[in-house]
């Protein structure tokens, strides 16, 4: 829901900045190398102290910085806003992925492409709320407060049901990858460049070609997010 929220905005930020599409792709790059930065501290730290309290941290990390993206008024400050969010976003998404094997695992039944879809789901209701709003002429600034209290109480809510046990190893804090890991990192890197040109490139490409408002940009990401929700329902069966 959260990122969703940053795909419809993306257009007002190289407005209000003034940046050709050369400096916007500079700055959506501090997204990435802030999700990978954390991705890789949250493997270490999610062997050490389990996976519970970096979804806290990086839940409640993603809600407080959304708005940040739509008041930063230079490309500095706009690059700095994106690591941070990209740092929450990173390190939920290595962490909730290991609780995720071990709801799985507790549960004894594929759960996991199930778990994606809610993912999708989110994604398509944080674009679908965030394009709504803009059309009804709410200022960039309200609509991510918006959002951002919602993420907050879905935080609040979720915070104590997490699982408190989880399993905690004692190996090396860092394994080369190998094999067939390599072969799954291959295809995760493609994975994720389609889905990111889609988030931040796709409201721009539809406006460009003239077929919405700037104000409906997110309808682009909203089609994406329900063909990645129909794939991924069916996934566990």
């Amino acid at each position: 829901f959260g990122i969703a929220c940053w795909a419809p905005l993306v257009p007002f930020a190289k407005t209000r900045l003034g940046v050709d599409d050369g400096v916007l792709g500079l700055l959506l790059l501090s997204l990435g190398i802030g999700s990978v930065v954390a991705m890789l501290l949250t493997g270490i730290i999610s062997a050490r102290h389990g996976s519970r309290p970096i979804i806290i941290v990086g839940g409640f990390g993603l809600a407080l910085v959304l708005p940040l993206l739509a008041v930063a008024s230079s490309p500095a400050t706009l690059a700095l806003a994106l690591f941070a969010f990209g740092a929450a976003l990173g390190s939920i998404d290595v962490a909730m992925n290991i609780h995720a094997v071990e709801v799985e695992r507790a549960a004894g039944r594929p759960l996991m492409s199930g778990f994606h879809a809610l993912f999708s789901i989110g994604g398509f209701a944080g674009s679908a709320l965030m394009t709504a709003l803009l059309s009804l002429q709410f200022g960039t600034l309200a609509c991510t407060l918006i959002c951002s209290v919602l993420m907050l109480i879905a935080m609040i809510v979720t915070w104590p049901r997490l699982l408190r046990s989880v399993q905690v190893q004692e190996g090396p804090l860092f394994v080369l990858p190998h094999g067939s890991v390599l072969l799954l990192a291959l295809l995760g890197a493609i994975t994720f460049l389609v889905e990111g040109a889609m988030l931040d490139w796709g409201a721009l490409l539809v406006i460009g070609a003239g077929l919405v408002t700037e104000a409906q940009g997110g309808a682009g990401y909203i089609v994406f997010s329900i063909a990645m929700t129909a794939g991924r329902l069916g996934g566990d069966a």
